[in-house]
């Protein structure tokens, strides 16, 4: 049975503002806000920029499309149920924008052999029958069709390579088990390799080239391609319309004007093996809508997500007043506040590597 949208508003389940989602544990959990130090409050129908405005609660920052002609970029409102729609961006979380109907409705959420009413329920090459999807060609398509534990080659699910195993070095498709990642040793052939850890630890002094390779969990960090312990600036005024202020592994709040450390990969480590637990624990299989409330994901892994997703709010200021994300645990309600742009969750290409092992799933 489907939840509808306002159904899902009211349960006591988990929210997330931020609007990109599919393309899942690269995106949101190998995701890392570089590259911006500071954001900018606009208001509704205001233009904006994609990459550093924070739209009010219920808009998001796209380009205002009337009829066939592109305007500039303004916070427009986000589509719920039934409402028009150009793409799934127009839509608001956990619902895709419908191509038959182009409107935003609640669909592709169900995995293989889970419940469906209709074919709309089943996630990209799945169909439904008998209440059920399935796979009738036993194919699959990039990470759609096979189970987390698994990857998508040539059309075919294999189990991912444990460590030390042969793999096929491809920047594309990972074929290893999480925090791993297929490294070429072959001079004559450098598309065969073996699964080696991503985390290097390297010790303070050493050398190194990115940030991943020091001992992040004692939030030493790679500067001038030497390991060194992370010391914050000593700041004395506000950051606040002077973003420079704060050091590269820091950002300004608009809230108070100070420069907060920025996502540390220790803390993405911690909240991303909860969350992989999770999912692996549920069997929860890789689908389009992961953010629909009919998902294995929403059903299952509501409190991990949310958890994680709290990383990002606790870093930046708060324009409007806002649910990030809300789950319930026994009688109690917990709940983070406040947003930022989705545009400005950037792919570093060192994290990338680091957690391109994780999964590729939602940026629903």
């Amino acid at each position: 049975m489907t939840v509808s949208k306002e159904e899902w508003y009211s349960s006591e389940q988990y929210k997330i503002t931020d609007e990109s989602y599919n393309n899942y544990v690269v995106s949101q959990i190998s995701g890392f806000a570089v590259g911006y130090k500071s954001f900018t409050c606009t208001n509704a129908s205001e233009k904006c920029d994609y990459n550093t405005s924070i739209c009010p609660q219920g808009y998001d920052c796209q380009l205002d499309i009337i009829g066939n002609t592109v305007k500039d970029y303004k916070c427009v409102t986000i589509g719920n149920i039934n409402d028009k729609c150009n793409g799934d961006e127009y839509c608001d979380h956990g619902l895709m924008c419908e191509n038959s109907t182009k409107t935003c409705q609640n669909i592709k959420f169900a995995s293989l052999g889970e419940e469906c009413s209709k074919e709309s329920d089943c996630s990209d090459i799945l169909t439904c029958e008998n209440g059920i999807c399935i796979n009738k060609n036993n194919n699959c398509k990039d990470y759609f069709g096979c189970t987390l534990r698994q990857f998508c080659k040539n059309g075919k699910c294999f189990e991912l390579k444990k460590p030390g195993e042969q793999c096929e070095y491809n920047m594309d498709l990972e074929e290893c088990e999480p925090f791993y990642t297929c490294q070429s040793f072959n001079i004559t052939n450098g598309s065969i390799g073996k699964c080696v850890s991503v985390i290097l630890n390297m010790s303070l002094g050493q050398p190194c080239e990115h940030l991943y390779e020091c001992d992040f969990v004692k939030n030493q960090v790679c500067l001038n391609k030497t390991c060194v312990q992370y010391v914050p600036n000593n700041q004395t005024t506000s950051c606040i319309g002077n973003p420079d202020i704060c050091d590269d592994f820091s950002i300004c709040s608009l809230d108070d004007g100070k420069c907060y450390l920025n996502l540390m990969p220790n803390k993405y480590l911690h909240y991303a093996n909860f969350y992989q637990n999770c999912l692996f624990k549920y069997n929860c299989s890789i689908v389009e809508n992961s953010r629909s409330p009919n998902s294995c994901f929403s059903k299952y892994c509501s409190k991990e997500i949310c958890e994680y997703h709290s990383i990002y709010s606790r870093i930046f200021g708060i324009c409007n007043a806002k649910t990030y994300c809300r789950y319930k645990e026994s009688n109690n309600e917990h709940s983070y506040s406040s947003q930022i742009p989705s545009s400005s969750i950037k792919i570093n290409s060192s994290l990338m590597l680091l957690f391109s092992s994780l999964f590729i799933i939602l940026s629903l």
